[in-house]
């Protein structure tokens, strides 16, 4: 054969000599893998030029030793006996050698992967291959340099020019460069933002920067001002000095106004730059030298949000018992930011703490958990009491990571989310699939055709119509319903110019089912039936006991009402069930103006059930009737769940060390705390004093507030502001991505993100909210308010929306996340379809009057305001116990 040429003759006993390489060579091994078992058993000859072959392969590789060096080596020492080695353990052995020699490649690729991405992660926009580090002579000769530069950026010539000069970043693997020299204005705002430094040198380029931002320097021209003594001085240069400092104050003051401006009504900093901006400059103040549009973006408005950051934290740390919001967004330029925010226990301002941009990573809960944990280390870990996301996989897993590393973090899903996804839950309910593909596909004809929609809206005036068509989008919740909402009124008109032939079409025309009596009223009842069952979801997390469902009640089969169930009851159980999502019931259940009410008392208390279960009857456990609060832990069943949930609370306070001094002072073993706690809550349940006072409170806030000033009642207290501090919902986050998106126009697609999370962390403060008391509302009021949110006609021109907004598929504000990248899609939870599933209803009689009148569309008769307390003796009697009158229940 041909290999037999290559491989060479076998003289003397000399080892087999390799007379050339290649496929010949090659298919040695092929013939030897195929052939060297067969029918018979193995082959020993074959075997045998498995060991020949190894030892020619050795010679044709190590040329320089010879053949007798090689037999002598190979040779067994006499010092040492070894094993004769054989043709089989020589195929084994090369067999091993093959498999650690694909585990050192494997180990490789994945080491040159890891070495690549930490190359890449951080931003580049210099070939750093291209600089050379120069050594800065340290001494008194030559001009002085600034000691934070040089502890943030390098100095460096570039090889190919020797001629430039550029600085980089010092941070490893960052690849941020600039043309020399230095400039505070550009090396600050990048040492702000570039998470490969650490965070002690972030935190104090923020603080160098916030320090030279206009407002530091306005506040210290004042500051001096109020020191300087005023009287007569000789010296003629005193007047010449006011002067240039008056003409430098005004200065500061034009351009912090005009930052002002620019930011907090979302206007291009390159605004300043146009000759209209500096004809009306001039007019005002010929001798006004304003910033321009580059200075102001990378200059003055990071340093002034660095300031704008400072004071928040400096704010922040006034307080305990924060709320931590985060969640992720994407600019037209492709870059991912992740946004933090920390709201107040009182007034529950939300502060734009962090803009994380790390395109160049992967967004996991462990990268998460780290960005969270600086944003707290900045303000104190001790002062958080809450955090709170959507139920993305990432942003779960980093709330859990963030729970386990400080245990007394409550962390909370973000229940707009949990509703807008059981909304579009059921939009993607086959029912719909026809009737919303449909309903796209009207919104895009009108909003294409400009002559159509002209007709449209002139028809609409005419008739009394005032709402148009809406588009649906993905940056506001459930914009389907108020398209829907919006659609339906409109359909008629429809018709008419169809009919007129206002509007031409043929067979194929996207308008023509309109023209056919059957495929329009089906439509038409298919958009009702999905607005009857959104509208519960526009107006709260769960509800779908809606007069306006009522309409489409005949229309339901049982297939499609077991679906409906399935759905809300999955969603429910995962927004409400499990040990961390007692927090809610627990909050309830600490609301004075609700605890007098026979809410809370144990009854069949599932309406919404179809079934009838009768409860045997028991008899309490000797040990538990001795206890003085027997009668309540057999009344009400959310007094042991709540008790037990706050106990839990207050282990994991007393094992932080942050109970206040007042309660450590008081009681120094974590026994005696725990028995006041369980005084305290029963004291607060009978609603003896102190707790029968301040039920003149406007807020559960104020009256546990009120109430920590007591000693009989600061354990308890306690826990409650704890509770009550907590921002259940990220709606801070999705005002701020909002604000991303208006900033973040087509015409500014190229954007920085830092530019972005600069602007928006300023108008957050040009915009705080004064404080105010928001009364309880009840679902009939939101009807008008849901008239309010549609009434603005989103212009289907063309303006705002883009085709894939109008058509696409997806509902939600959260659909992008998926899309960038940011998010694993959660599968929608399914739950039993035979019934509806009342979450923690061992807890809440849902048929109780007071709860029902918050969830009616109409007044329920004999239902006051609120519950009012209500003095809870042991023994309680017997009509606190009877079931309430029959109510009226969902059919579903």
């Amino acid at each position: 054969m041909c290999a037999a040429h290559d491989i060479g003759s076998r003289v003397n006993g000399s080892p087999i000599q390799f007379k050339s390489h290649g496929p010949d060579l090659a298919a040695v091994v092929d013939v030897l893998s195929n052939t060297i078992t067969g029918t018979n058993g193995e082959n020993p000859i074959l075997i045998n030029w498995i060991g020949d072959l190894h030892r020619a392969a050795r010679h044709a590789l190590l040329p320089v030793i010879t053949i007798d060096e090689v037999a002598s080596a190979e040779a067994p020492s006499d010092s040492k006996r070894i094993r004769k080695s054989t043709s089989k353990r020589s195929l084994l052995d090369a067999e091993a050698e093959a498999k650690e020699e694909g585990k050192r490649r494997k180990k490789a690729a994945q080491e040159e992967t890891e070495d690549m991405k930490r190359r890449t992660e951080g931003k580049c926009t210099f070939n750093v291959e291209d600089l050379r580090i120069i050594d800065v002579p340290k001494g008194n000769k030559g001009p002085k340099t600034d000691p934070l530069l040089d502890l943030l950026t390098y100095q460096c010539e570039v090889i190919s020019n020797t001629k430039k000069k550029r600085w980089l970043c010092k941070a490893k693997n960052c690849g941020v460069s600039g043309a020399y020299p230095r400039s505070r204005d550009r090396v600050l705002p990048h040492a702000m933002e570039c998470r490969l430094h650490t965070l002690e040198i972030r935190e104090q380029a923020a603080a160098a920067s916030a320090k030279h931002s206009l407002s530091a320097q306005i506040e210290n021209i004042d500051q001096s001002n109020l020191d300087t003594v005023p009287g007569p001085s000789a010296q003629p240069s005193v007047h010449a000095i006011a002067q240039a400092e008056g003409r430098e104050k005004r200065k500061l003051v034009h351009n912090s106004n005009v930052l002002r401006l620019v930011c907090a009504l979302s206007i291009p900093p390159t605004v300043v730059d146009s000759a209209q901006w500096n004809d009306l400059v001039v007019h005002l103040d010929p001798r006004m030298e304003g910033a321009s549009g580059s200075t102001l973006a990378s200059g003055l408005i990071p340093s002034k949000a660095a300031f704008v950051r400072s004071k928040s934290i400096e704010t922040l740390r006034q307080y305990t018992h924060l709320t931590l919001l985060f969640d992720g967004a994407t600019t037209r330029a492709n870059e991912s930011i992740y946004t933090v925010h920390v709201t107040t226990p009182d007034t529950r301002e939300a502060h734009l703490i962090c803009g994380d941009e790390a395109t160049g990573k992967s967004h996991t809960g462990e990268h998460l958990k780290n960005m969270l944990k600086d944003s707290m280390h900045a303000i104190g870990p001790e002062r958080f009491s809450g955090a709170c996301s959507d139920c993305a996989g990432n942003t779960r897993l980093a709330r859990e990571l963030l729970a386990e590393l400080f245990p007394w973090i409550i962390e909370l899903p973000d229940p707009c989310h949990h509703m807008n996804n059981t909304a579009k839950d059921l939009c993607e309910m086959s029912i719909f699939t026809d009737a919303n593909s449909k309903l796209r596909i009207v919104i895009r004809f009108f909003r294409k055709s400009s002559s159509a929609s002209h007709h449209l809206n002139a028809l609409r005036v005419l008739v009394g119509i005032a709402k148009g068509l809406i588009a649906i989008g993905k940056t506001r919740f459930l914009t389907i319903y108020y398209a829907i909402k919006a659609l339906l009124p409109c359909i008629p008109l429809m018709v008419d110019l169809l009919r007129t032939n206002v509007i031409r079409t043929t067979p194929t025309h996207p308008l023509a089912f309109l023209k056919d009596p059957q495929a329009r009223r089906s439509f038409v009842d298919a958009l009702q039936l999905e607005m009857a069952l959104l509208e519960p979801f526009a107006r709260s997390v769960k509800c779908l006991e809606s007069n306006e469902s009522i309409k489409a009640e005949l229309m339901i089969t049982d297939a499609i009402a077991s679906e409906v169930r399935q759905i809300v009851n999955g969603r429910s159980s995962e927004m409400l069930e499990g040990p961390d999502q007692q927090v809610y019931l627990t909050t309830l259940f600490l609301d004075p103006h609700y605890l007098g009410s026979p809410l809370f008392l144990r009854k069949n208390i599932n309406p919404l059930s179809t079934k009838i279960t009768i409860k045997p009857r028991t008899t309490l456990d000797p040990h538990v009737a001795a206890l003085s609060d027997a009668d309540l832990r057999q009344s009400m069943p959310t007094y042991l769940s709540a008790g037990k949930y706050l106990g839990e609370l207050l282990r994991h306070e007393i094992k932080s060390g942050r109970l206040p001094d007042t309660i450590t002072r008081s009681y120094s073993t974590p026994s005696l705390i725990f028995e006041e706690f369980r005084t305290e809550f029963e004291a607060y349940v009978r609603q003896k004093a102190p707790f029968n006072r301040y039920h003149d409170s406007a807020t559960a806030f104020e009256y546990w507030n009120r109430l920590s000033r007591h000693f009989d009642a600061c354990v308890l207290s306690y826990l409650a502001i704890k509770l009550y501090s907590i921002v259940p919902n990220s709606m801070a986050e999705e005002r701020t991505v909002s604000n991303f998106t208006k900033l973040n126009s087509p015409d500014r697609g190229r954007q920085k993100a830092s530019t972005i999370v600069f602007m928006t962390q300023i108008k957050q403060d040009e915009h705080r909210d004064e404080i105010s008391t928001r009364p309880t509302v009840r679902f009939r009021d939101l009807s008008e308010h849901l008239k309010q949110v549609g009434e603005p006609t989103v212009k289907l021109s063309g303006e705002g929306l883009s085709d894939t907004e109008a058509n696409s598929s997806q509902e939600g504000v959260d659909t992008w996340e998926a899309e960038a990248g940011f998010d694993e899609v959660i599968p929608a939870a399914r739950g039993a379809g035979g019934e509806f599933k009342s979450a923690m209803s061992e807890g809440v009689d849902l048929r109780e009057g007071l709860l029902r009148d918050l969830l009616s569309d109409d007044p329920i008769p004999g239902v006051v305001e609120r519950g009012g307390a209500r003095n809870l003796q042991p023994k309680a009697s017997a009509s606190l116990l009877e079931p309430s009158s029959p109510r009226l229940i969902c059919r579903y």
